[in-house]
């Protein structure tokens, strides 16, 4: 099926809007073998959107469009229309860059999908090869490619925790259009003051220098341009830290940056400032970590430093 899906896909990127519909009613055949309901829903479909889809020039618009689409689908109570709504609300949504309405339409695609014999373990495999699938394609190609994976993880009932963990990693990669974004939630905290707070979701207490924050990320090789948000109005800014990336339980980065930051306003003013870059020998999983090399030499101790909401890498190349 999916081989079919990217077929027509290509066929409608050199296109017109027909042959979009055309993918629909074959792709919902392939599933279901009624063409005369598929017909009637695209039918239907084309009668009251086909001319603003037409008209929607600009990202906006086909943005506006898509999540217009995507409500409808929401309350649709037939199931034919319900996916025909959601395969177009994806596709405007991938044309406008608005990519969490993409996989916002995956996830319902996915729910709303025949079930198989597959169990969650066939199902993690076979979203794990498609994934693989999408490292070797570049542009629009590697984005549906990365979507069809994203939906066969959608179908699996329970997936285990790490594994949940690095899907949401990839998902927020698409989200963001390839940047990374580690989150505050999400770090492993080292050290006896740090602590995460939810309701202003944070990490905060950090005040010694042998305390840091890691994550668990896989990267592809390339150079990432690093970006560090923070809070941190005293003097904890213009200590120097340094961010770096490791392999699994090594102690020396395979590549690291040093560098201090700006005050922020307060400590609910949150600032990001790019610190610098890093490289990947090869795509791996690995481990970034945030660290003290050195407090600020007026700063009184027991004083934190700063407040860390998030990091981000950006693939440069």
């Amino acid at each position: 099926m999916r081989e079919v899906h990217t077929y027509l896909r290509t066929l409608l990127e050199k296109g017109t809007a027909m042959l979009w519909i055309v993918l629909c009613v074959t792709l919902a055949v392939v599933e279901s073998g009624d063409w005369s309901a598929i017909l009637r829903a695209q039918q239907l479909f084309h009668e009251v959107y086909g001319k603003r889809i037409e008209a929607a020039k600009t990202s906006a618009e086909k943005s506006a469009l898509a999540r217009e689409i995507l409500e409808l689908a929401k309350k649709e109570s037939d199931s034919t229309a319900k996916m025909v709504e959601l395969e177009q609300a994806k596709r405007l949504a991938v044309e406008a860059h608005d990519l969490a309405i993409a996989i916002e339409a995956v996830r319902l695609i996915a729910s709303q999908s025949h079930k198989d014999e597959l169990s969650d373990d066939e199902r993690l495999l076979k979203a794990e090869q498609v994934w693989r699938e999408a490292e070797s394609k570049t542009g629009v190609d590697k984005l549906y490619t990365q979507l069809d994976a994203l939906q066969e993880f959608f179908r699996v009932s329970s997936p285990p925790v790490l594994v949940k963990n690095r899907w949401e990693q990839r998902i927020e990669q698409v989200t963001s259009g390839g940047g990374i974004v580690l989150k505050a939630k999400d770090a492993k905290l080292v050290g006896r003051h740090l602590v995460y707070v939810s309701n202003i979701d944070r990490i905060t207490g950090w005040s010694e220098p042998n305390e840091y924050v890691e994550w668990h990320a896989e990267l592809r090789s390339g150079t990432y341009e690093v970006s560090i948000e923070y809070t941190g109005p005293w003097r904890g800014p213009l200590s120097v830290f340094a961010i770096g990336v490791f392999r699994n339980n090594s102690r020396i980065p395979i590549s690291a940056r040093f560098f201090s930051l700006e005050k922020t306003e307060t400590w609910d003013s949150a600032k990001t400032i790019t610190v610098g870059w890093v490289r990947v020998p090869k795509s791996d999983s690995y481990t970034v970590r945030l660290w003290i090399v050195s407090k600020d030499k007026d700063m009184r101790p027991g004083y934190p430093t700063i407040d860390v909401k998030s990091i981000r890498l950006n693939a440069t190349k």
